[in-house]
Parts: structure tokens; sequence; C-alpha cells
């Protein structure tokens, strides 16, 4: 869309009308730097002779007026002196997200511009993890002196084609009849993405380093930092659903009055508590608890993580996430269980999970599980024994095995649409959710997984088909009772 040529030329006509204005780009490579000085000099070459000041250096790099003492220079990120030493009253950054040690060139550069300065950081996605991106969502959340900007590629009035390479008649397809009605794109430029998109197949094919059409051409901002390979998840998938919902669909619902821990955290900025649908008549639903652990490997505080989820629609309802000691997190647990008609209520139990279930079962009484109803418990084996004795234990157990089976079942269910998900902070840790090195899964360096594994805990004891099983005969059970019992006072009793 040609950002490097407006900056630059912003940049270029600050630095010729006003004295001792110091300019520097830097590429991400000296090849890069070669070109895009050369388009510098092109904006000198073509000044009005009036404009036209003498210059006192006029290098590969650099071009220096004396008569006003402005300098433009370019340069690369592989040249790790370069910006240093001296004030900079304009840098452009270009395609940031493939620098090397992006973070502390860019730190150490900053400290030469002044208050009054001019800084763009401007870059094509280069996946997620690199600090382009990490400063691009923090710009975005409010937590960087940057401002953010994305522009997506049916923004520019050039990308359009009348007819497909290769002719033949247009006639869309299901995805671009989506993105049609959701971008409001015409003929003529889903020609143009058909035809790139082939274009870049056949570029990879023959063996060129370029990227995926929603790399290189984005829509939005997920799709743009989209990475492939290592991820756990689809990221298809999961771009597709965070793409903005109507405020009907997103509306949040307050609590009881007799529910007055929730309300307190409602009514915190620092908490999230979202809620979708309300408790309905005859539902029964599940509420994940993944409980903070403290500080994890990355240096990052864990939070506690919670979501509600239908079991008769399979529907995210609401989310409950924060930092909260363990006492606390029981209480807003029942709360919320019993809002929620009595709900089974799945805590991971490692670490500060046993203190949560031992404050939600003695302290506060929540019911023991009677199918989705209660606290959770987990069938544990005993390989010690030849019987294979099992016996249930509250909480779900997070070990290798366990958590390999969760994760499949949440990838199952969000692969195949089956679990609609709601929580797009929760959408996006699953992006960011990769295969480790040494064969682990987790969040990539910088990010949290909590929402992730609490999703995790939710899939997984809904395709348990176990559980299920062991619920529809708890089931039935009850209903036996109730119909066989010989008195109304029983029968009470048992209800």
């Amino acid at each position: 869309m040609g950002f490097s040529t407006r900056i630059a030329a912003r940049m270029f006509e600050d630095t010729i009308n006003i004295p001792n204005t110091q300019s520097i780009i830097i590429a991400q490579d000296e090849d890069n730097s070669k070109r895009l000085f050369q388009m510098v000099k092109r904006f000198y070459d073509n000044l009005p002779e009036n404009k036209k000041l003498k210059l006192g250096t006029d290098s590969k790099t650099e071009l220096w007026w004396p008569q006003i003492d402005s300098y433009f220079a370019v340069g690369w990120a592989g040249s790790k002196k370069v910006g240093r030493g001296s004030t900079i009253n304009n840098l452009h950054g270009s395609e940031v997200a493939f620098w090397e040690d992006a973070g502390p060139l860019i730190s150490g550069i900053m400290q030469s511009i002044p208050q009054d300065g001019n800084i763009f950081l401007e870059s094509t996605a280069n996946g997620i993890g690199n600090y382009f991106y990490k400063e691009y969502q923090d710009a975005g959340s409010g937590k960087s002196i940057f401002k953010d900007r994305f522009y997506p590629w049916f923004l520019e009035p050039g990308y359009r084609a009348d007819s497909l390479v290769g002719g033949g008649v247009f006639v869309r397809d299901s995805e671009e009849e989506e993105l049609a009605q959701r971008y409001n794109l015409d003929d003529q430029q889903l020609i143009w993405r058909r035809n790139k998109i082939l274009e870049l197949k056949n570029a990879m094919k023959s063996g060129e380093n370029v990227g995926t059409f929603p790399q290189e051409y984005p829509c939005n901002p997920d799709e743009a930092f989209m990475i492939t390979g290592s991820t756990y998840f689809d990221n298809n998938k999961i771009i597709n659903e965070l793409i903005p919902r109507t405020p009907n669909e997103w509306r949040e619902i307050l609590p009881p009055l007799w529910a007055s821990n929730l309300r307190r955290v409602r009514d915190n900025p620092r908490n999230q508590f979202d809620i979708w649908v309300a408790p309905q008549s005859g539902h029964r639903y599940i509420i994940t608890a993944d409980p903070s652990e403290g500080i994890n490997t990355d240096d990052l505080h864990d939070y506690c993580s919670s979501d509600i989820i239908d079991v008769e629609t399979w529907e995210q309802v609401g989310v409950l996430h924060g930092r909260w000691e363990p006492f606390e997190y029981a209480g807003l647990l029942y709360e919320l269980g019993k809002w929620y008609n009595n709900a089974l209520i799945v805590v991971e139990r490692n670490n500060h999970g046993h203190a949560v279930l031992t404050n939600l079962i003695n302290h506060y009484g929540y019911p023991s599980m009677e199918g989705y109803s209660g606290v959770y418990a987990h069938r544990d084996y005993d390989s010690t024994r030849k019987s294979k004795q099992s016996t249930l234990k509250p909480g779900y157990p997070n070990n290798v095995k366990t958590k390999a089976i969760a994760l499949g079942a949440l990838y199952t269910v969000t692969s195949d649409g089956s679990l609609n998900i709601k929580d797009k902070r929760g959408l996006k840790q699953m992006l960011t959710f990769a295969k480790l090195p040494g064969g682990k899964l987790g969040a990539l360096s910088g990010h949290h997984d909590d929402k992730v594994l609490s999703l995790a805990l939710g899939a997984a004891v809904l395709t348990d088909v176990e559980f299920n099983n062991l619920e529809q005969k708890i089931t039935n059970k009850r209903k036996s009772r109730i119909i066989t019992g010989k008195s109304l006072k029983r029968v009470g009793r048992i209800l």
C-alpha cells in the first residue's frame, strides 16, 4: 500500500524544512536499506530548485544539508550501532517483525529520541511471539507509547481484477461469499484475491520464500499474526470466531442480590466477569476452575480462570477470570455454582487446586457430585494393585495423560464447531498455544494459557464417555427411587 514511501516522504519533508532535524530509517537488512535510501534520494532529486539545498554529505547511506544542519540516514537492523549516540527526531522502523533482537535495538535507539520526536514502526506480520507482535498488542490495550494501526488489504483500490488467471467464469465459493458479506467485498476484489492466492501457492512450489495470503494480505489483525506449524489448534477456525459479535450476543447479566462476592468482583475492572446467557430453568451446567499457581516460568503472574458451559447446548455462557487466593476463589465458585442450578464444578486439583477444593467442600458445603451437579470427582485407578481398584476423588488431576486427554477434547470440539466459545480473550490464548520444544504443550513465551486449560477441563468432561454413562446411571437411579417411594415424605427427601 506504499506505507514506507508515505512515512519516508513525511520524514523527508520535516528534515528539509526544519533546521537541526535528524531522521533515520532502519530496514530489516542491507538490501532493503539500499532500496529505501534510493527512494529518499529520489525525493531530493525531484525537489523544486528553490528547495534543493546544497548537500555537504551525499553517500550511499547519508544525506546532510550543512546550511540547516539537518541529516537523513538509512541503516539496517543488523548494524548494531545504527542510530545510537545522537538525537533522532524522526525514526522509521521498516518490517520490524523480521528484525533479529528488535526489542533491545529499538529500546536503545529510543533513548536518543526526544519527547516531541516521531517514531513509526511498520511491518507485515511475522507470526506471534516476536517484539512487533507484543508491541502491537500492548498498543491496542493502552500499555504502550505507540498507537496501533491496522490496514486490511481491501482498502487498497488497486487490489482488483476483472478476470481469473487462466480464464473461466468467476463464481463465489462459500468462503468468498462469507467474506463478501462480512467485509462488503465485490466480485472484482474477490477475483483479485483468488488470483493472488494461486500466485502465492505457485511461488511456494517453486521454492520462493513467500507467506500465505492471510499473512501477506490480512483482513483483520488476528489473521495477520496467524502462525502455522507450531500451534496446537486450528488457527483458521479460531480466527473466524474472533470476528466481533453484535452487542446482543455480548450482553452482561447482573448476578442475583445474594451473590455479593460475585457482584463485588464484577465491579472491579481488574477482573473479567462476563455473563452472556443467564441460568435457564431445566438446564445443566459445568463450571471449570483452573486456579492460579503463582508466577510461571516467564515471570508472569498466573490467573484463576473459570468458564460456564451449558451442557444442553454446549455453549459457553460465562467467564470468570482474575487473581484470587484459594479461599476467595472457592467462595466465588460457590456462588456461581448455586446460581447456575447447582452446576458441576470441575476444579483442576494440582497445587492450589487442593486448597480450593477443601474450602469449596468443607467450608462452603458445596454438595458432592450427582451427575452434572456438585463437585466433580475423577476416577483414579491404583496401578499398584492387580485388581486395578479405582476410587472417585474430587477434582480433575493434571498430569501428562489427563492434560493430553483434556487438550485433545478441546481440539476436537473446536475443530468441529460443537463447542460455542464466546470469550475473545480465550480464543486469542488458543492462537498462542503451541507445541513447545521437548514435546510439551503450552503458551508461547510471554503469553498465558490459563483460559485454554480452563476450557480444556470443560471439553474433557463434556466428551468423557465414562463420566456421561455414570451421570446417566445416577439420573436413572434417582428416578427409580422417586417412583418406588412408599410415602410422600420419602419422595420429598429424595427430591
